[in-house]
């Protein structure tokens, strides 16, 4: 290959990261200002207030930002100017489309939760954890979506069918736990919060393959899809059986959890559900 050549595609690839790295930027900014009004706020709970909290929300936002964005890009512009063109376009609305997403899940999945005051006011981690494994879960459906070029008329409904998958799975993880989920994270509960986390990471993987894939006929892929989640909702079933009569038999798993507040309980469990949705991935795409 000519060595002008080479140069010029390593030079166009140098340009489209530090773009990427701009609109991580952007997306910063973006949401310091939809949450405190203002840079200088979020630097200061990031630094002067240590708030852990704080950081998490806004760490795992540009992670989903940054994992939505560079795995949606078909990138096919004949010129640098155009492929840089298509990079801010989608960028943009990667951003625009989670912090939507973000906005409606609050109000539907977290209620009762003063979000903004949990997290930035009394540093609350649990709340910070579940909704950040909430916006990663909700930018794998959007990685999903976008994983094959179509028209916005026609990715749009699987957008919000995604949404509303992940919020089913979710609602249903927490119809399966006798304790509150919502009431033991507003508490600060870490061990309450790993695997709520666990479980919206798991429903996102489950999700994404679900919908990936170039949409077609739009009847038959929601009945492919609602079978996808049926299997899955059975397989947290037996999750949680397994874990109550095998791995912890004897155990009272819900005592742990709310009473003793054992993370390390929380955690298994949160990892388990993440195994299970991967090996789901593995054998059903």
């Amino acid at each position: 290959m000519d060595s002008t050549l080479i140069y010029s595609e390593v030079l166009s690839r140098i340009a489209l990261g530090s773009e990427a790295f701009l609109l991580l930027l952007i997306a910063f900014l973006f949401k310091a200002m939809i949450t405190h009004r203002g840079y200088t706020e979020q630097v200061h709970k990031l630094t002067q207030e240590d708030n852990l909290a704080s950081a998490v929300d806004v760490s795992t936002y540009l992670f989903a930002v940054l994992v939505t964005l560079l795995d949606s890009l078909a990138l096919e512009g004949e010129s640098l100017i155009s492929q840089a063109s298509d990079v801010a376009y989608i960028g943009v609305a990667i951003i625009i489309m989670i912090e939507l997403s973000q906005q409606i899940t609050d109000r539907l999945l977290f209620k009762g939760i003063s979000i903004q005051e949990q997290i930035h006011k009394h540093a609350n981690l649990s709340v910070a954890l579940a909704r950040g494994a909430l916006v990663i879960a909700i930018s794998m459906m959007v990685r999903g979506v976008l994983a094959n070029p179509q028209p916005w008329l026609t990715l749009a409904p699987w957008l919000f069918i995604g949404l509303i998958c992940i919020a089913l799975l979710g609602a249903f993880f927490q119809w399966l736990t006798p304790y509150d989920d919502l009431e033991e994270i507003n508490q600060n509960n870490l061990a309450a919060a790993l695997p709520l986390a666990g479980a919206w990471l798991a429903s996102g993987i489950t999700v994404e393959a679900a919908i990936t894939g170039e949409s077609t006929n739009l009847l038959s892929e929601l009945v492919a899809v609602g079978l996808y989640l049926v299997f899955a909702g059975a397989v947290m079933l037996a999750v949680r059986f397994c874990l109550r009569n095998l791995l912890f038999r004897g155990v009272d798993l819900n005592k742990e959890i709310t009473q003793d507040r054992n993370s390390g309980v929380g955690l298994i469990e949160a990892i388990l559900y993440l195994c299970v949705a991967e090996v789901i991935c593995f054998f059903l795409s």
